[in-house]
């Protein structure tokens, strides 16, 4: 009997030894597995998120661009108002009074005093280059 006992006691360690190396072998192969499985998952979560932050920065940029949009008209629109407009309206009323002066000039000729016109005497200094004259009309 010590026989088998001791036949049976060594054919356990014997198998012990191939179950804790084929333990080994699938640790071994579950650890990479789970791994590369986790990698591959890390990798599609880390892709979603750059794409998510991505999209973000897409509609910041956006915004930016419209608020640029919108201050460009409005700062367009207050110097037509505050300042084109106004200049119009003064270019035009300046218009009118040299197109008044250049009547009243072609009229000056027919005037019966044009020979002593004090108006006459001072505008043709003016254009000979001497507008010190201050001829004043009596």
């Amino acid at each position: 009997m010590k026989g088998l006992y001791a036949a049976e006691k060594t054919k356990p360690v014997y198998i012990l030894k191939r179950n804790a190396m084929w333990e080994a072998i699938i640790a071994i192969v579950g650890s990479i597995v789970g791994v590369g499985g986790g990698v591959i998952f890390m990798r599609a979560k880390y892709r979603a998120e750059v794409d998510k932050l991505r999209a973000e920065v897409e509609q910041a940029k956006t915004a930016n661009r419209n608020a640029e949009i919108e201050l460009i008209g409005n700062a367009s629109k207050t110097l037509i108002d505050n300042i084109v407009k106004p200049l119009e309206n003064e270019l035009n009323k300046m218009r009118r009074a040299v197109g008044n002066l250049q009547k009243a000039i072609q009229r000056l000729y027919s005037c019966a005093h044009v020979a002593d016109c004090p108006v006459r005497k001072q505008l043709q200094s003016e254009e000979n280059g001497n507008g010190d004259n201050d001829t004043k009309p009596s």
